[in-house]
């Protein structure tokens, strides 16, 4: 699966046509009469705070600030909030934001993460087991390594018996489709 500009780059003075909703996204909430076009993807913020500016047009008055990287460039971006008073589309970024961030064991590929404590996978939310496989080689390296395959509802995880922080947490987002395929030592 390709991975979407809209989520990992930051871009500018983007046509209306190319801001048009991907599938799986809904618009939450929504600010008209901006003066400038930027699309920036939740994968590539680094922080979003408040803070107190001075704007030509209200005198000091909060704004949005948020801190990003996308190709190897910083950038930091104000919004000023001309409403007074008015705080509802900050507390929506911030929150969609936050969401984002504490989703990401759902749709991004984890290696050596810490999915597995005492041989026992860390279940995410709503997550159910469906099946555990003992004996499974990871044959990725020159020399293989043996653990425990598990299949839930959200991803495959296999992590090596000898050492559980040797592991991949793969979510079913992140592949097209997947073969099988038994190999018989003797």
């Amino acid at each position: 699966m390709a991975l979407l500009w809209e989520d990992k780059e930051v871009k500018f003075d983007v046509p209306f046509s190319d801001m048009k909703l991907i599938l799986g996204e809904k618009i939450i909430d929504r600010t008209d009469n901006i003066e400038d076009t930027k699309a920036i993807g939740f994968g590539c913020i680094i922080s979003i705070n408040t803070k107190m500016v001075n704007s030509k047009l209200r005198g000091t008055t909060q704004a949005l600030q948020i801190l990003t990287t996308s190709n190897g460039t910083r950038y930091e971006f104000i919004f000023t909030n001309l409403v007074p008073g008015n705080m509802r589309h900050f507390t929506s970024i911030m929150g969609v934001h936050k969401a984002y961030n504490t989703s990401k064991l759902y749709r991004e590929l984890r290696l050596r993460g810490a999915v597995v404590y005492n041989k026992q996978l860390r279940m995410l939310p709503k997550e159910q087991l469906f099946s555990t496989f003992h004996g499974v080689w990871n044959l990725s390296s020159d020399q293989g390594s043996l653990g425990t395959f598990i299949v839930s509802n959200v991803r495959f995880v296999w992590f090596a018996d000898m050492n559980e922080a040797f592991n991949i947490s793969l979510p079913f987002f992140t592949h097209r489709k997947c073969r099988y395929k038994f190999t018989y030592f003797l």
